[in-house]
């Protein structure tokens, strides 16, 4: 019963930050609190599955 826009099946996995991301700069910004959240997002969906 995940929220919309969080899941397991989310289209960006963990092969690395989205195209738009690789583009900008370098250190630690939106696109990595982005990439943080999506990661955490997912480990309560999991956590909640099992």
């Amino acid at each position: 019963m995940a929220r919309r826009g969080e899941g397991g099946a989310a289209p960006t996995g963990p092969a690395g930050p989205p195209a738009a991301c690789t583009t900008g700069l370098p250190r630690k910004g939106p696109c990595e609190r982005r990439r943080l959240k999506a990661l955490v997002s997912e480990q309560l969906s999991q956590d909640l599955l099992r």
